[in-house]
């Protein structure tokens, strides 16, 4: 966690529950692994769940010999765990995965009757107008990893609003972030993430009309 704080700046570390016993991992419920991360300075996710923790490590603290029970062990694995190095919120609280594959769900026409060409036709579409609006000139050199990342942004990239009015920077850019996506490292493509404030702000944008999206749908 020290190398991934220092080299790609993370400050946040997520742990799932099913490390700590959810999803019915009987072996990590027997080993007890809520506290192993607790103690390195995991705390869960949700508030409920973080509250009994604390109860639960009061008892640990003050009675000796004190061991949580396996229901109790159960209900701690009711949530994810996170760390914080600095600060108690990250860009990715702000980003919904499922918001933003929800948008290119229904601009591909996924969840329709489109048919399987249509759905294509829609992709070299995205894929034509990113490379106008990033200004990819060399796609004919890209690798075919590269290509295929390409294919993968697009129909999410048509979607962020105002693009055309990004410095011709910050395009280039998204178009070396995209890139640097395919190779054989993902190292460049981390820190490309970082840097990138235009794009992270334009997916906390597009998160929240996903949302929107999905409550029409589920209304």
């Amino acid at each position: 966690m020290r190398v991934f704080h220092q080299v790609f700046g993370v400050r946040a570390f997520l742990v799932e529950k099913f490390q700590i016993g959810g999803d019915d991992n009987d072996d990590a419920l027997q080993s007890g692994a809520f506290w192993f991360y607790h103690k390195l300075g995991f705390r869960p996710i949700d508030p409920e769940v973080a509250a009994f923790g604390e109860q639960e490590s009061e008892k640990r603290t003050k009675r000796s010999g004190y061991r949580t029970s396996r229901r109790g062990l159960k209900k701690l694995a009711e949530s994810n765990m996170r760390l914080f190095i600095s600060g108690r919120s990250t860009a990715a609280d702000k980003i919904s995965l499922p918001g933003l594959g929800l948008l290119v769900s229904d601009y591909l026409g996924v969840n329709s009757s489109s048919s399987k060409s249509s759905r294509s036709k829609k992709m070299g579409a995205a894929v034509k107008e990113v490379c106008k609006l990033l200004e990819i000139r060399d796609l004919p050199r890209w690798s075919a990893g590269e290509k295929f990342w390409l294919r993968e942004f697009s129909p999410l990239v048509v979607h962020i609003p105002r693009l055309d009015d990004w410095s011709r920077a910050e395009r280039r850019d998204l178009a070396a972030l995209i890139k640097a996506k395919g190779q054989v490292s993902e190292v460049d493509y981390v820190l490309r993430w970082k840097r990138h404030d235009a794009f992270i702000k334009a997916l906390c944008t597009l998160s929240r009309k996903g949302k929107r999206l999905r409550d029409r749908l589920i209304a």
